[in-house]
């Protein structure tokens, strides 16, 4: 009976000692009055038009036009990631406060908002709604939020704003070559620094060096690359130089032009896991694409081109 009253005082001791910790611990020391749970957007999915981003280094728009969403950065329009880009556009008008924080006396820059890191403005017809994104919660799950009214700042899970931080090639069409042959006007292959073949279409497909071309071959050359998709995006780090993705001496660099834009893929080495580190058209973010659509490359000639 004394051994279970003595193992009884211990649960007891620890729980005490866990809840005790919990409440040190776990309190912010800017929160003051707390409401779990409440959801801070009064825009519905449908309503969404526009959505402007503004992060540290870098700016870009996603826009709806005719039902199909594009990511729009100076002067250039891709195509969104539509499965991708209609959940972030969800999470937005969904976007759900963990904590409601009173500012009362406490300043913006306590929370890093009165210089936010990120900002977000939702445009629908006839509204727009900003958010103003600032440093992490000290659990390093949230993020301090501060809406049209800065009174309150909430915190928001950092799982909200995932996708939109990685930016846009994170949010592009994963497809890195989207163009049909018959719009194509100029390819070019670079392999280890030294051109392999540059090819244009005028009615035929040419070679630079007068080669006779198989118009098929071409077509499958075409195919295999449309294959090549993004399997995953690396957030820009200074402290990496490109040397350290295999890409300060490029394996391959391919480009393909039209008569209104041109996309690029530039590989480097292995990283691991069956993929292989790359960069997308002029992007300062490194990608990853999938080695098994990209080994066609290797031991790849301009004799594949040439008609037997």
């Amino acid at each position: 009976m004394m051994k279970k009253f003595k193992g009884t005082i211990i649960i007891a001791v620890i729980f005490v000692l866990f809840l005790g910790g919990y409440l040190l611990l776990g309190k912010d020391e800017n929160v003051e009055d707390d409401v779990l749970d409440e959801m801070i957007s009064d825009i519905s999915k449908e309503e969404i038009k526009t959505v402007d981003i503004r992060l540290e280094d870098e700016e870009f728009d996603i826009v709806k036009e005719n039902n199909k969403w594009y990511i729009k950065q100076e002067n250039k329009k891709y195509i969104g990631y539509q499965k991708k880009v209609d959940e972030v556009i969800r999470k937005l008008a969904e976007l759900w406060s963990i904590t409601t924080i009173d500012r009362k006396e406490k300043s913006l820059e306590d929370f890093g908002l009165n210089k936010p890191k990120y900002k977000i403005t939702i445009k629908t017809d006839n509204k727009s709604k900003e958010i103003n994104i600032g440093n992490e919660t000290p659990a390093k799950d949230s993020y301090f939020v501060v809406m049209d009214d800065k009174d309150l700042i909430y915190k928001v899970g950092k799982g909200r704003f995932s996708e939109l931080i990685n930016g846009v090639d994170g949010l592009r069409q994963p497809q890195i070559f989207t163009g049909n042959i018959e719009d194509i006007n100029k390819i070019e292959l670079i392999k280890q620094g030294k051109k392999v073949i540059s090819l244009t279409q005028d009615e035929k497909w040419k070679s630079e060096d007068n080669l006779v071309i198989d118009e098929e071959k071409v077509k499958e050359f075409v195919d295999n690359i449309r294959e090549i998709k993004v399997a995953d995006v690396f957030p820009k780090n200074e402290d990496l130089e490109l040397d350290f993705y295999g890409l300060d001496k490029p394996s391959i660099v391919l480009t393909v032009t039209y008569d209104d834009k041109e996309e690029k893929l530039i590989l480097g080495q292995s990283a691991g896991a069956g993929q292989v580190y790359g960069i997308r058209d002029e992007s300062e973010w490194v990608i990853a694409v999938l080695h098994e659509k990209v080994n066609f490359f290797n031991g790849f000639t301009k004799d594949f081109f040439v008609k037997e």
